[in-house]
């Protein structure tokens, strides 16, 4: 054989066929079986390396690190957000001291209180700024750190960044974890109008201060004179009584409209269609449009000039079709077009009101600040027509109705209660609607719209029955 032929069998050892030959013959014989060394450097593949012979050789310890907030989507100013973080040892050796620490944006802010260590309060601001010491990690061991993080107005989306060290070993740390805010004008938190302001809450203006209290700092005896004795009356002397009726209560006469003045007029017809579509059955959403476009203040030449006219009396055209389609279960045609909203023009000069009005009228007096809040309304541009057709008519909505002296205060409270519940509506409808475009808030329930409404019909009604 030469060195360039190879020994087939010496390769193999020996074939297949020796081989069983060799088995049989030692069975014969009843010899055992032979046994193949194996060799020095032989590796081990596959079940032969599972033998339990074998000792694995121990790893080092390396930390690894996990991060993760609930909730991590659809977020709005002042949402809490609940962020865990947990530091892992996956080697077979103790980690001797550990240090974690979290970097958060400045659009959140932890929440003073809300940090723990496995479930057990700490003082947890170390871990936003340097770095929380979290000291000696056993080998397989885990410790979590939990915190809490209140969204600040803002819309950029919030990212948590999270790194651990130790001396001498190695770190795993997990990718950046990006908290997304809600879309759309939500994800920001402006000063609202008062029409959109939720029940108890108020818009903070400069007002005048009450004078404080003076404190009276003379004695008893300099603040009080001397006490005058009062005599019994003789025997014989009646008692007067105080001759003449009571004095009786004058009425208030209403306070003089500064500036710009819209109104609507009050006519017995439009009321009773008002009570015919609370007593009906159709939806709460349209019986609450009905109600808004019928008591909106729209009239007179500051309406005229800003085009609310206009715009009220494209909304009375399309609303007959919308009612008789809810009345026979069909579905609602739109009733606030973009085609209607073109009427309105912010920018329009204000004329003042002329005044003359002899027939009850539901009244806005529009100061300058309420002027401006009205053009800044007008002036939105927003994708839906409904929700910006809906702003308008609650920027316009009635705060007083002249010209009754039986309406009293029932219903300027009952249109403020109203106003406060559309706010509350337009905001949840604006909220659903930026979820599921599909959502018609025409035909969507709300026994709280709907119960506030028919407060003011019923208001309306007793402030011009006779």
């Amino acid at each position: 054989m030469n060195g360039r032929e190879t020994d087939v069998d010496a390769l193999f050892e020996r074939d297949a066929d020796a081989r069983l030959l060799e088995r049989r013959r030692r069975e014969e014989l009843g010899l055992p079986a032979p046994t193949q060394p194996r060799s020095p450097g032989a590796g081990s593949f596959g079940a032969e390396s599972l033998t339990a012979d074998e000792e694995r050789a121990p790893r080092p310890p390396t930390l690894r690190v996990g991060l993760e907030a609930r909730p991590d989507r659809e977020l709005i100013p002042g949402a809490l957000v609940t962020v865990v973080v947990s530091v892992h040892d996956d080697g077979d050796g103790e980690v001797p001291d550990a240090t974690v620490r979290l970097s958060v944006p400045p659009d959140a802010e932890p929440v003073a209180g809300a940090f723990a260590r496995d479930d057990v309060p700490i003082d947890g601001e170390a871990l936003l700024g340097t770095g929380l010491r979290l000291g000696a990690i056993p080998a397989q061991g885990v410790v979590r750190l939990r915190l809490a993080l209140r969204v600040l107005p803002g819309t950029e989306p919030i990212d948590l960044t999270v790194t651990a060290n130790a001396a001498g070993v190695p770190a795993v740390a997990p990718p950046t974890l990006r908290l997304r805010r809600r879309a759309g004008h939500a994800a920001y938190e402006p000063p609202r109008p008062f029409y959109e302001l939720e029940e108890g809450e108020h818009v903070e203006h400069e007002e005048a201060r009450p004078a404080p209290a003076v404190i009276d700092t003379r004695s008893i005896d300099e603040a009080v004179p001397e006490a005058v004795p009062i005599l019994p009356p003789a025997p014989d002397e009646p008692i007067l009584a105080l001759a003449g009726p009571e004095p009786e209560l004058a009425l208030r006469p209403p306070p003089e409209p500064a500036g710009p003045v819209l109104f609507r007029r009050v006519e017995a017809d439009e009321v009773r269609a008002l009570e015919r579509v609370y007593t009906g059955a159709l939806p709460h959403g349209l019986a609450a449009l009905a109600l808004l476009s019928s008591i909106a203040a729209v009239d007179g030449p500051t309406g005229e000039a800003l085009g609310l006219s206009a715009f009220a009396r494209a909304i009375a055209a399309a609303l007959p079709r919308a009612l008789v389609a809810a009345r026979m279960g069909r579905p609602t045609p739109p009733v606030v077009t973009a085609e209607a909203l073109t009427a309105l023009r912010p920018t329009a000069q204000a004329i003042p009101d002329p005044g003359g009005r002899s027939e009850p009228a539901l009244l806005v007096a529009l100061d300058p600040h309420a002027l401006d809040g009205l053009r800044g309304v007008l002036d939105r541009q927003l994708a839906d027509p409904f929700l910006r057709g809906v702003q308008v008519l609650l920027a316009v909505a009635p705060r007083r109705i002249d010209g009754i002296a039986r309406a009293g205060d029932a219903f300027e409270d009952a249109v403020a209660a109203f106003r406060v519940a559309a706010g509350s509506w337009l905001m949840r409808v604006t909220v659903r609607r930026t979820v599921d475009r599909r959502f018609d808030p025409l035909t969507a329930e709300d026994a709280a719209l709907h119960a506030a409404g028919r407060t003011v019909v019923d208001a309306l009604r007793e402030a011009i029955t006779p």
